[in-house]
């Protein structure tokens, strides 16, 4: 027998396996068998554009900053210029500031974007908002799902992006955490670089 022969095909199905889990652009990838990200039942959509996670206590914003609702729940990038989606650390910190202050919207009347696209952004009432810790941010991680690791129906548009947390990289003062939906990694970055954002509070 041409063991050569016998070869290529395993080659070819390795190759294809490879390729495929390299593709984002097939959307989320999930283990055989899991439901969608964690389950929808650990979480209560509080109909405000805010999640509260039952398991942790902690209620989040349902979008990242930046984003806003025209149709579906966090569909819509805001202007650039007047309200990025992108931010360094210490940007992340004076978001959470802008949403707390009392220009901030309590009200945000579906589906009308202006309140979540403004240049304070939106607080469901709340003035308590901060930046998550790495901790607190990580317990959103799905680990059953990538592309993006969350439960993408409660926090749609996370998309495979890195998101701050609070924590500062304990050797390096320049640097802080970071987690990186695409895959839900954890790593530090330079606090100059620029990422998403997404607020919590204590839910008490």
């Amino acid at each position: 027998m041409n063991r050569s022969h016998t070869k290529w095909p395993i080659i070819s199905l390795l190759s294809g396996a490879l390729l495929l889990g390299t593709q984002p652009l097939l959307g989320m990838l999930c283990n055989s068998g899991s439901e969608n990200n964690v389950p929808n039942i650990r979480y209560v959509d509080n109909e405000d554009y805010t999640i509260t996670d039952k398991q942790t206590g902690l209620m989040w914003k349902q979008c990242a900053e930046g984003y806003s609702t025209t149709t579906d729940p966090c569909d819509t990038a805001a202007n650039l210029t007047e309200n990025p989606v992108a931010y360094n650390w210490l940007e992340a910190h004076r978001r959470a500031q802008d949403v707390n202050a009392p220009e901030a919207s309590e009200n945000f009347n579906y589906p009308d974007s202006t309140a979540l696209g403004s240049e304070y952004g939106y607080n469901a009432g709340y003035t308590d908002w901060r930046v998550p810790n790495r901790q607190e941010l990580v317990s959103l991680r799905s680990s059953r799902c990538n592309f993006p690791s969350i439960n993408s129906t409660l926090f749609p548009s996370t998309g495979n992006a890195k998101y701050w947390t609070s924590t500062p990289y304990s050797i390096s003062y320049g640097q802080a955490h970071i987690v990186d939906f695409k895959l839900g990694e954890t790593r530090v970055e330079a606090k100059s670089n620029l990422n998403r954002v997404r607020l919590v509070r204590d839910n008490n």
